[in-house]
């Protein structure tokens, strides 16, 4: 069910009509509920429109794509700057489909995202079937390519759904269009340079089969810097992330475990020599490309101590955290040996041994949900997806070369969620243990461990899911 938001105004629907941008105060509420907007829980903020360009328009109805800076506090640099495109209408067949009503003196005008009616997928595809450029209200250039031939004008939009839970930084839609073509649109919300759109481009001229093959791309020139907008993808047909096959196959085998019962290996390894032949491909392609952002160079010693440091840092950030756990489970002396192994770690000599090897435009966010797993005449493929770069990383580290073992670490991590969460999600369910408990356990440092056979079958359950990950 739609939220609506009824706003009375004194001004006449012409004056908003002539000068869209009018209706920015009364897209707050509804900004507010957007996960991308990343702000549900700042209590007052202005927006101010950036720019703006029209999409399409008629008599009744217009499409607006918005450029609008979110403002904290007064005279303050804008924290974020987002790409909204709305539609304003006079007169919908469905007024409750739209969330923002604004009552002016002669007519109610309707308001909702652009992205909810097939018209402004069909004029974005057609825009990028003409390679065209569009003069936005501040005379910046909003222009459009297309990377290969899969574009043509004139298809007709059959569907529109959303992908995913819409709960990420960007939205996704599948669009399907007649003679059965489906692609995806990414709409980029935040605007910020991106490796992305370059990234795939280099990949795929490469050779890279395993990532969905970009079609064309949107982006806004701001002075002399281009910003995407909206990326055309491939529709990789399938509802599977990469984790699935591991999450079933070990849900599987614990589902049917008995003490001492042994891994059953030979689906795992047929799954994980699979996921392993698709990272090392990618990075080796990776390594080819020889544009000028992404080109490999050697790692110096100075990248070393840079990684160094910055682990340093990740772990003081997360120190409190690390302490909490650890002494809310009377384990301190746990927590004494885990520093200590980090120290050790950062002085050993391996690191030495990076030296002279290639630093690459690597992933940065590599798990297991950054891929499709596509099941296609027996055989399962994995493709990744998104290559934004770490969320967490500022911007120009989103562009820095980096060795592999970042994105294999990633992975391992992922096999180790797998792990706990099956882990946590049975013993629940089969010994009604709650997840501190099981902790205690699984971190083999229970102080109340009694030597009966529940526990013991737990323990022999946990070594026998260690073994799992191990063999992944």
């Amino acid at each position: 069910m739609i939220v609506v938001w009824h706003y009375d105004l004194d001004w006449n629907s012409n004056q908003i009509w002539n000068a869209p941008k009018e209706i920015l105060p009364y897209l707050k509420e509804w900004l507010r509920i957007q996960r991308w907007a990343g702000i549900s829980m700042i209590p007052s903020f202005i927006l101010r429109e950036n720019d703006e360009f029209t999409i399409t328009q008629s008599s009744l109805t217009k499409m607006i794509g918005f450029l609008v800076d979110l403002i904290i506090e007064k005279n303050q640099s804008p924290m974020y700057t987002y790409f909204i495109p709305f539609e304003i209408t006079k007169d919908p067949e469905f007024p409750n489909n739209f969330p923002i009503h604004l009552q002016c003196s002669d007519l109610i005008l309707y308001l909702r995202p652009a992205e909810l009616n097939y018209s402004f997928f069909s004029v974005l595809w057609n825009f990028l079937a003409q390679n065209s450029e569009i003069q936005s209200t501040h005379s910046n250039k909003l222009f459009f390519k297309q990377f290969n031939s899969l574009v043509t004008a004139n298809l007709e939009l059959n569907s529109i759904s959303a992908l995913g839970a819409q709960d990420t930084t960007n939205t996704l839609f599948k669009l399907t269009w007649s003679r059965d073509f489906h692609i995806v649109c990414k709409i980029f919300r935040i605007i910020s340079k991106n490796p992305e759109i370059k990234m795939l481009k280099n990949l795929y001229y490469q050779g890279f089969r395993q990532i969905p093959q970009p079609i064309g791309c949107a982006g806004i020139e701001l002075g002399t810097t281009s910003f995407p907008l909206l990326l055309f993808l491939e529709y990789i047909n399938t509802t599977k992330d990469g984790g699935w096959y591991f999450w079933n196959d070990l849900n599987q085998q614990i589902e049917s475990w008995k003490p001492r019962q042994q891994i059953h290996t030979v689906q795992l390894h047929k799954f994980g020599a699979l996921l392993g032949k698709t990272i090392a491909e990618f990075h080796f392609y990776s390594s080819q490309i020889s544009d000028s952002f992404f080109k490999p160079e050697p790692i110096k010693s100075a990248d070393i101590l840079k990684w160094k440091n910055l682990i340093k840092t990740y772990l003081q950030m997360t120190d409190t955290i690390v302490e909490e756990f650890f002494n809310k489970l009377n384990a301190e002396d746990k927590l004494i040996s885990l520093k200590t192994n980090l120290i050790t770690y950062l002085k050993a000599d391996i690191w030495n041994a990076l030296q002279n090897l290639l630093k690459i435009k690597i992933h940065q966010d590599l798990h297991l949900s950054q891929m499709l797993a596509l099941q296609s005449s027996g055989q399962v493929f994995f493709y990744l997806i998104d290559f934004e770069g770490d969320p967490l990383l500022a911007l120009e580290e989103k562009f820095q070369k980096d060795p592999i073992f970042r994105d294999l670490a990633s992975i391992f991590s992922a096999f180790h969620y797998i792990k706990i969460n099956c882990l946590i999600q049975y013993v629940k369910q089969k010994w009604n243990l709650t997840q501190e408990d099981f902790l205690k356990l699984y971190l083999n440092f229970s102080s109340f461990r009694e030597k009966d056979k529940k526990n013991s079958d737990i323990e022999q359950l946990i070594s026998f899911t260690k073994n799992w990950e191990r063999l992944s």
